[in-house]
């Protein structure tokens, strides 16, 4: 006998799967590809600067002065099922 998945299990993979996307084009630079797996009101945190920027093209700007002046790399490390907030 095998254990049902818990409800939305085959979404949460799908969101995960879209998050990592996310992040490995982060992480190569990759900006035209990262951007259209965000939602058009995506809110980033700028960690070099204190705040969120929000929207791709203020998402764009940020990342193009950031990558200037240092080279971060970000990774996924969890997703909570259930959260409304990301």
């Amino acid at each position: 006998m095998t254990q049902a998945e818990p409800e939305g299990s085959e979404e949460m993979a799908d969101i995960k799967a879209i998050i990592e996307q996310a992040y490995s084009a982060f992480d190569k630079r990759d900006i035209d590809h990262a951007l259209p797996l965000m939602t058009s009101d995506v809110s980033w945190p700028k960690a070099s600067e204190g705040g969120r920027v929000v929207g791709k093209e203020e998402i764009r700007a940020y990342w193009a002065r950031q990558w200037t002046e240092f080279d971060p790399h970000v990774w996924f490390a969890k997703l909570k099922q259930g959260r409304k907030d990301w």
